[in-house]
């Protein structure tokens, strides 16, 4: 199912519902019955935090996207693309538990990467595959948005590593890698606490140093003696 709505109510009750698609400019217009028997979900949502002003509206975003998320908690695939990183304002550990999450794609920034990341693992017991594209990064200054406390973006890795990393995550796909400091810290981190891991793969981005990160890369301490780094 997709939708692209403006100024209109859409609801969404479908019980038996098994893939969903939304496409729109605003989840604020939908309304969701919780779907129990969802497979697998793709959202994409028009939100622009470096346009968001002191009124609030992102955070409005953000809380309806936070909702719509808390309703297709029983998915089995998820695809969040870069705009849904305005969840990472109002997540502080308001995610439900998902269940049956076996696999994650999520786009990652600079300045939400590790808020956006962290929870998501820590509540998806069952993930076995974990898709991270680094396409995409928000330059935000200390101006750019008046009501957001500025160093409340800086990424800080978890002091504790989410279960799902040392139980059951197989495969970690990395894609439109660069060279910025906090991509490299995230691999390292995912490949060094990711202990039942068999296959991590690496894309680079076009203006990558690809021979140079390949070599950092397979220096990096491996949490699984059986995962294999691949190149592409």
């Amino acid at each position: 199912m997709q939708g692209y709505v403006s100024e209109r109510i859409f609801e969404i009750r479908t019980p038996n519902l098994e893939y969903l698609s939304i496409i729109a400019n605003s989840l604020a217009y939908f309304v969701l019955d919780e779907i129990p028997f969802l497979k697998k979900a793709f959202v994409l949502v028009e939100f622009n935090v470096l346009r968001r002003n002191s009124s609030g509206i992102f955070e409005n975003d953000a809380r309806s996207a936070l909702e719509l998320v808390k309703r297709i908690k029983s998915m089995k695939i998820l695809s969040l693309p870069d705009s849904m990183t305005v969840l990472s304002f109002v997540l502080n550990n308001n995610l439900p538990t998902f269940s049956n999450l076996i696999s994650l794609e999520l786009h990652i920034d600079s300045c939400f990467g590790w808020k956006l990341l962290t929870p998501f693992l820590k509540s998806s017991p069952s993930l076995k595959v974990l898709n991270l594209d680094f396409s995409k990064a928000h330059k935000l200054t200390p101006n750019t948005l008046q009501d957001i406390v500025f160093e409340d973006l800086v990424c800080v890795e978890p002091e504790c590593a989410p279960h799902c990393l040392s139980s059951c995550v197989e495969v970690i796909e990395i894609t439109n890698l660069k060279r910025e400091d906090y991509e490299l810290e995230m691999v390292r981190y995912l490949l060094e606490n990711s202990k039942v891991l068999e296959k991590f793969s690496v894309g680079f981005a076009e203006d990558a140093p690809e021979d140079n990160l390949r070599k950092e890369i397979l220096m990096f301490p491996r949490g699984s003696k059986t995962c294999n780094i691949e190149f592409f």
